[in-house]
């Protein structure tokens, strides 16, 4: 399987799509194309704010179904910056060494104000978290309702 590194930028009217650092490869996160179409869905779920929780549970499942090498997937909140994190542990060597937690994918939205992520972290990385003792970063609040959430409905797909 051949991988391939992905950093770019996509810019709309109404949102921008960045992507940084991120390995692609057949049944891993797609090309650049797919990763772009799967980020632009959040666009049509973001203005029903009452249903925001429940579709973004929904995309990411889709996304773990979809990413055989998604392992888990762990829910957080930046409130300050009005930002979900959906940080998806992989199951994928490293074959570069960018910081850790820099594996982005991002939708930024203009007018709403409002910004969702897809962060990869390797399992190697994991590890050498844990090891050196590293914490997320402290603006990352834990989404425990959507994490339960996700964790019930991870094993029905």
């Amino acid at each position: 399987m051949i991988f391939k590194t992905i950093s770019s930028k996509l810019e709309k009217p109404n949102y921008d799509i960045s992507i940084n650092n991120i390995d692609c490869a057949y049944g891993h996160w797609g090309d650049e194309n797919k990763i772009i179409a799967h980020m632009s869905k959040v666009e049509d779920f973001i203005y029903d704010s009452d249903k925001l929780d429940e579709n973004v549970l929904s995309h990411c499942l889709g996304l773990a179904k979809a990413n055989r090498r998604i392992k888990n997937i762990r829910f957080f909140r930046i409130p300050d910056e009005n930002k979900i994190i959906c940080l998806a542990l992989s199951e994928v060597h490293r074959f570069k060494k960018p910081e850790i937690l820099s594996r982005e994918m991002n939708i930024t939205f203009k007018k709403k104000k409002f910004s969702f992520s897809i962060i990869e972290l390797l399992e190697d990385e994991e590890k050498e978290m844990k090891k050196d003792g590293k914490a997320m970063p402290d603006s990352w609040q834990s989404d425990e309702k959507l994490n339960k959430r996700f964790d019930m409905l991870k094993n029905f797909q």
